[in-house]
């Protein structure tokens, strides 16, 4: 066979290199110094993720304690407790020195990681749950522990502000705070302390309430702001006028002043006398009066016993619901006497009272007005009879003048709510003036 030289034929191929057709075999390399490099990082990062994990294991078993001089000690966790309890702390701003007060007056100095401990035993650290700031009447501060409070108040001392300091208005809206010893110094000089006997309480156009002082109370009804209709302020000075045995031929007399005076006054009624003059329950009723009970008789609870008198309240009670829709919710026992199984029968609040005129003894109005101006006091309950015709000239006397000193004519349930948070069944209340 022939063979034809094949670059005689294409010499033009003489200048190609051969084309290899075999597979090249892979030569090995060795890493650049960059490759290196990053090996190494990678390597040392890991080491310290590693070393990180075994520090934060062994951390959590272990706990730092701090001693009294000073001394650093990292101790195993499960015996902290066993540690603090010899005296070491868990921080070393316990171990920052503070002042410890007890109410016996002894101040000591402790470490703030025992102030706990010792609050159990009568220590703290706050001044005022061991000390109470007392006050003069003069106006000075002084604070005193808890177990001599009982002794500075023999002292003239008090531990409420408000037992020192009282407030002064005068008319045209002024207002001054000053110790009560000096008040009556700023009396003299048109200063009162009855907010009431310098300002009104208006209601607004659109409902809205507020004190008016007397200057202003004419630009105010030219707004058309009208002066309220018996709201009672809780911050005021209040008195319960009460009238018993009525109603009789005199309290017609009496509620009118009471209406025109924008005040209000309980009556504890007879039920038999209700039947007699029902338009005066009724009229009562309408302007705000309260209707009590006072039996259907006058019946002597004591003699009588609890199941007798407990049906002549319940008869007067039904009788008044009949007239004005709701039955009485307070009982003043007849001649003031009354016993255990008379309360719990009756299941009333039993209202007594702090000042007693006499009038159905004296049955003299002057002697009654001054009874009155010259003990009265804020939340005070008064007793007197309205079935006499010398008590109604006393009161319709009293009623302006009170007004005009600055007292809220109130009725018991509103003085009772105000004064002393409401009155439950079974319970006696006489308002007594406070010491």
């Amino acid at each position: 066979m022939d063979y034809t030289d094949i670059y005689e034929e294409y010499p033009e191929l003489r200048d190609l290199k051969p084309r290899r057709t075999s597979p090249r075999r892979s030569r090995k390399r060795g890493l650049t110094n960059s490759g290196r490099l990053i090996v190494l990082l990678a390597v040392i990062l890991a080491a310290a993720a590693l070393l990180a994990l075994i520090l934060t294991v062994t951390r959590a078993e272990t706990a730092t304690v701090y001693g009294k001089d000073g001394e650093v000690k990292e101790v195993p966790s499960g015996e902290l407790e066993s540690y603090l309890a010899q005296g070491w702390y868990a921080s070393p701003d316990d171990l920052t020195e503070i002042k410890l007060y007890a109410e016996d007056g002894s101040v000591v100095l402790a470490r703030r990681g025992d102030a706990e401990r010792l609050a159990e035993k009568g220590y703290y650290s706050d001044i005022t749950k061991a000390y109470t700031n007392m006050y003069s009447e003069e106006g000075r501060t002084l604070y005193v522990p808890n177990t001599m409070v009982d002794v500075y108040k023999s002292r003239g001392w008090h531990d409420k502000l408000g037992d020192i300091i009282t407030s002064l208005y005068k008319s045209d809206g002024s207002k001054l705070a000053v110790p009560k010893a000096q008040a009556a110094a700023y009396m003299e000089e048109g200063w009162t302390d009855k907010l009431l006997k310098v300002a009104k309480k208006m209601i607004g156009p659109k409902g809205e309430e507020e004190m008016v002082f007397n200057d202003d109370v004419d630009a105010y009804l030219k707004k058309g702001w009208t002066v309220a209709k018996r709201v009672v302020d809780p911050d005021q000075p209040m008195i319960a006028l009460t009238f018993d045995d009525g109603p009789g031929k005199y309290t017609d007399k009496l509620l009118d002043c009471l209406d025109k005076n924008n005040s209000a006054a309980t009556f504890f009624v007879l039920g038999e006398l209700v039947e007699t003059y029902p338009d005066t329950v009724k009229k009562a009723n309408d302007i705000g009066c309260e209707i009590a009970n006072h039996t259907w008789d006058h019946l002597n609870a004591t003699s009588a016993g609890g199941a007798e008198t407990a049906e002549s309240v319940r008869r007067t009670s039904d009788a008044v619901k009949e007239l004005i829709g709701k039955g009485t919710a307070l009982y003043r026992p007849c001649y003031g006497v009354y016993n255990e199984d008379v309360l719990g029968e009756v299941g009333l609040p039993a209202i007594m009272w702090s000042i007693d005129t006499l009038d159905w003894k004296t049955r003299n109005a002057d002697s009654t007005y001054n009874t009155v101006m010259d003990d009265v006091y804020d939340g005070a309950i008064i007793l007197m009879h309205d079935i006499h015709e010398p008590t109604v000239e006393a009161a319709t006397r009293l009623i302006p003048k009170l007004v005009e000193e600055g007292y809220q004519l109130v009725t018991v349930s509103e003085l009772l709510e105000y004064r002393k948070g409401g009155a439950e069944k079974g319970q006696v209340y006489n308002s007594a003036k406070p010491e």
